[in-house]
């Protein structure tokens, strides 16, 4: 990141921490913004129980799979 950021000082760095100890690691490194993916999974896991406590997961799924269903993965 810091090669990076020599290269092109302007850029906008978004990066991804695996574990919350990255966070300040990678902004002293130079990103400007840094995502922890399972921080967000964890917010999208009570939208699916507190859908399920309303008796919707169904309608939940329904948009899930519509949601995906354009999709195509690229890895095997």
């Amino acid at each position: 990141m810091r090669q990076f950021r020599e290269l092109n000082p302007k850029a906008t760095i978004i990066a991804t921490a695996e574990v919350l100890s990255e966070v300040p690691v990678l902004y002293a490194a130079g990103a400007d913004f840094v995502r922890v993916p399972r921080l967000d999974e964890a917010g999208e896991l009570c939208k699916v129980l507190e859908a399920a406590n309303c008796g919707l997961v169904r309608e939940k799924k329904a948009r899930l799979d519509a949601r995906l269903s354009d999709r195509a993965e690229v890895l095997p």
